[in-house]
């Protein structure tokens, strides 16, 4: 395994990664870029040390502000291996605006990431996924290879998506981030 690749794998349970996650790497390194500014990374690691339950979290992306991708036990207690690929994707906002439930599961969040927004972590927050124009060339092969290597395909309807995460999942992360921030997360409950 890639060296970059153990280093986000440490915050697993069994340091064992999801398939999803290690191709998204291997797409990420054989192209240097994954869908707007998120990436595959480890840097999430020492953004969660401090936090409330750190072990409900494993961080495996990252944006070019230090926010942080992580899978979430959806509670207070540790995440485990054998649920972690139908477990939330939530955003943890550097600047601690606009941290949010993201997705139900990683195959969700691809789905989100193949719409090609830059930032879907703080649209996420704003309830506001919808797609914009004609996808760039880029985005395009990024949708091509996660239908063909994941069979992801693109989400139809981004609001849809992360309409159902939040009905499932916000009230539980707002009371969360209050234990860590003693205050609301700026992001819009679920429409």
């Amino acid at each position: 395994m890639n060296e970059l690749l153990q280093l986000v794998a440490a915050g697993f349970p069994n340091d064992e990664l999801p398939a999803i996650i290690q191709e998204l790497f291997r797409y990420q390194t054989g192209t240097g870029e994954i869908s707007g500014e998120f990436r595959v990374d480890h840097t999430g690691h020492r953004f969660i040390e401090n936090i409330p339950e750190p072990a409900s979290f494993a961080p495996f992306g990252s944006n070019y502000t230090g926010s942080v991708y992580c899978i979430w036990s959806g509670e207070d207690s540790p995440i485990s291996y054998d649920e972690i690929e139908n477990r939330p994707v939530v955003y943890l906002d550097s600047e601690a605006v606009y941290s949010s439930v993201i997705s139900k599961n990683l195959r969700d969040f691809v789905s989100l990431l193949l719409v090609g927004h830059d930032d879907i972590g703080s649209l996420a927050g704003k309830n506001n996924l919808a797609p914009e124009g004609t996808p760039s060339k880029k985005v395009r092969r990024f949708r091509t290879w996660a239908e063909h290597s994941l069979g992801v395909s693109v989400a139809t309807d981004p609001n849809q998506v992360l309409r159902e995460a939040k009905l499932k999942h916000h009230n539980d992360f707002v009371e969360w981030y209050n234990r860590w921030q003693g205050v609301d997360p700026w992001t819009n409950p679920p429409e």
